[in-house]
């Protein structure tokens, strides 16, 4: 299914027959296999650690193959990223990238295939964070596509292929020959898993905290939702005080409240996923005046300032419309006689009527 990638669904016939680089080599069960070449495996970590205060991306080119035992990748070139854009440390790709991305491919890898992206994650682990997912299910969600995450730090690296509709961590890949096993950690005490799951929240607490410092640099762009997200939060909690004030200055406005939020807030239930969509209509006037950030519960207060004149401009209505006079008689003139009607605009005005009678 198009919304469920997953390597069962690799069709055969798209494959091209060769053999395994490391011969007789066989992947866990229900894993896809994947072959990097030994240079392009180099460059991709030089790469990464060339850069170590913030993450740097890529894509992996080469053959979607099979042999006797299936499927497998065979890795052998990289296009590195550029024109990347920056949330905090983390790392985006543009119209600009794609367009790099797209020339290189057809001026010097035309033969090759699209096989999947890697990124790193400076001292952060081996994960796939929220924009890491956006990016792969967007990007690349054929089932064949792979995401290799690089810690050059920690000297960590992960490989993620599609099992189910989401990206699952391969128990091993291969550089040229050589395995690069991934052995999941035995089974710890009770203490131990709740230790390390505070290292793993703090990883992600360490991620999200440079994705803050990006947005209080930057206006979000449409496609960051997280970004996008908290700042609309920051409309919401702002917006109360600013309507307020605009209550005050015209009694006409006593809905502004309503009216701004639902502007600003856009809900809809999708009740097949069990999921509700919040999409934020931010106005682009507005910037960030102040963050704190609460390091216990991972909550953000943020005061985000709006100019008056353009909150009430677009996001509330127009003064209330003349109300039109009650039916009835036509008013009479001075001396009798009904008032004549007012002209239409651009008709020429009735002549005068003559002060000496008709002739």
């Amino acid at each position: 299914m198009a919304d469920q990638p997953d390597v069962s669904a690799i069709d055969p016939g798209k494959c091209v027959a060769k053999e395994f680089p490391a011969e007789g080599a066989a992947g866990p069960p229900g894993e896809l296999r994947a072959a990097l070449g030994r240079r392009a495996y180099d460059e991709i970590r030089k790469h990464a650690a060339e850069v170590t205060d913030r993450e740097i991306c890529g894509v992996l080119l080469g053959d979607l193959a099979r042999d006797a035992r299936g499927p497998f990748l065979h890795i052998t070139e990289i296009i590195r990223g550029e024109h990347t854009a920056s949330q905090g440390a983390q790392v985006t790709i543009t119209h600009e990238t794609w367009n790099h991305f797209h020339k290189i491919k057809d001026s010097q890898f035309a033969d090759k295939q699209y096989l999947g992206w890697y990124h790193s994650h400076p001292d952060f682990g081996v994960f796939l964070s929220a924009m890491d997912l956006f990016i792969h299910e967007n990007f690349f969600a054929a089932p064949h596509q792979v995401a290799l995450v690089v810690d050059p730090i920690r000297n960590e690296e992960g490989l993620f292929y599609w099992k189910a509709g989401k990206p699952e961590r391969a128990g091993q890949f291969w550089v040229g020959r050589e395995p690069h096993k991934y052995e999941p950690a035995p089974e710890a005490s009770k203490e131990e898993r709740s230790l390390r799951e505070v290292d793993k929240k703090l990883d992600r607490l360490k991620a999200q905290v440079e994705e803050l410092k990006g947005a209080l640099r930057e206006r979000p762009e449409g496609n960051f939702l997280q970004t996008a997200l908290l700042v609309g939060v920051i409309l919401l909690l702002g917006f109360m005080a600013v309507s307020s004030f605009l209550r005050e200055r015209d009694r006409q406005l006593l809905d502004a409240e309503d009216l701004v939020r639902r502007a600003l807030l856009k809900v809809d239930l999708d009740a097949a996923r069990k999921q509700v969509n919040l999409r934020y209509v931010l106005p682009g006037d507005g910037y960030l005046t102040e963050r704190q950030l609460d390091p216990r519960t991972g909550e953000v207060y943020l005061n985000f300032r709006v100019d008056l004149g353009e909150m009430a401009r677009r996001y509330l209505p127009a003064a209330e419309p003349r109300k039109e006079p009650p039916a009835g008689p036509a008013p009479e003139k001075p001396g009798g006689g009904p008032e004549p009607a007012p002209a239409a605009p651009g008709a020429p005005a009735a002549p005068p009527p003559d002060a000496g009678g008709a002739k």
